[in-house]
């Protein structure tokens, strides 16, 4: 990205504020200004892996998911695509708060409803559409986050396999272990299937997880300000004037590059040799 101030957050409040990332969650402080570094305090994989399978609050992944969701959202809307989700690119400030960083693959669409074509991420991330090199568009991020979802619901990956090839073919079926219905409660496992459906028509955008009427309620609980254009129709107030909310986002920005990988790891980007269109 040759302008990264087109990546800050339009808000009206300093609730999260952007910083630039470094790719590699283990330093992720070192390419930070000093006066910065201290805003990174892990990512959500590290948070994952301390803690025990299926045992993280769920209020804590319900607002790492709303946070993300509202970051994503943020991007979208500035015809961005991430392309590189996961859990080691949604890095946690001090409060605990969700940012999301490393840019370095993500592609600026000519207009809305444009399709990208290059196959880049991570293939644990990977959504169906980039599996069968199929264009993709921004629901291909909303498909990585729901990975991340799940990750964090039961400290795994949905989709296992011991190569790349059938890695794909998992993805491509699209059936993964269920969560434990006793460990987690019906809306967030109903937010994974809806991030996690196969089928681009029926999968939910970042706007989408925003607007659901579980997704409002545990905003509000937390203390999250939806922007206007995904909350509910404004109230009337007594005085008759509609009340309005304050919108906040979490995004954090890189211009980091793009390595190509000799040897094939779940963990590592893939990447194709052609160039989008």
């Amino acid at each position: 990205m040759s302008d990264l101030s087109l990546l800050a957050p339009r808000s009206r409040r300093p609730a999260s504020r952007p910083f630039f990332s470094s790719p590699t969650p283990s330093d992720a402080s070192s390419s930070l200004p000093p006066s910065r570094r201290s805003d990174v305090q892990g990512t959500v994989h590290q948070l994952v892996r301390a803690s025990p399978p299926g045992r993280l609050d769920e209020s804590t992944i319900w607002k790492l998911t709303l946070q993300s969701a509202l970051g994503l959202h943020h991007i979208h809307r500035l015809k961005i695509l991430h392309r590189d989700i996961k859990s080691e690119n949604i890095f946690l400030d001090a409060r605990g708060d969700a940012k999301i960083g490393d840019l370095g693959v993500a592609k600026v669409m000519s207009h809305e409803g444009s399709l990208a074509r290059t196959l880049v991420g991570t293939p644990y991330y990977l959504s169906p559409e980039l599996c069968e090199n199929k264009p993709y568009d921004h629901k291909s991020d909303v498909w990585s986050l729901g990975c991340v979802i799940y990750e964090m619901l039961t400290g795994t990956h949905p989709f296992h396999g011991d190569n790349q090839g059938a890695l794909f073919m998992k993805i491509l079926r699209g059936k993964y272990p269920p969560v434990n219905e006793r460990a987690y409660g019906e809306d967030i496992r109903a937010l994974l299937d809806r991030c996690l459906a196969n089928d681009v028509r029926t999968r939910l955008d970042a706007r989408g997880i925003l607007r659901g009427k579980a997704a409002r309620e545990r905003a509000a609980a937390l203390g999250l300000d939806l922007p206007e254009e995904v909350a509910p129709p404004a109230k009337i107030g007594a005085r008759g004037v509609a009340e309005k909310g304050k919108p906040i986002c979490a995004v954090a920005v890189s211009a980091c590059g793009v390595r190509s990988i000799s040897h094939w790891s779940p963990y590592d980007r893939v990447r194709e040799v052609n160039a989008d269109p």
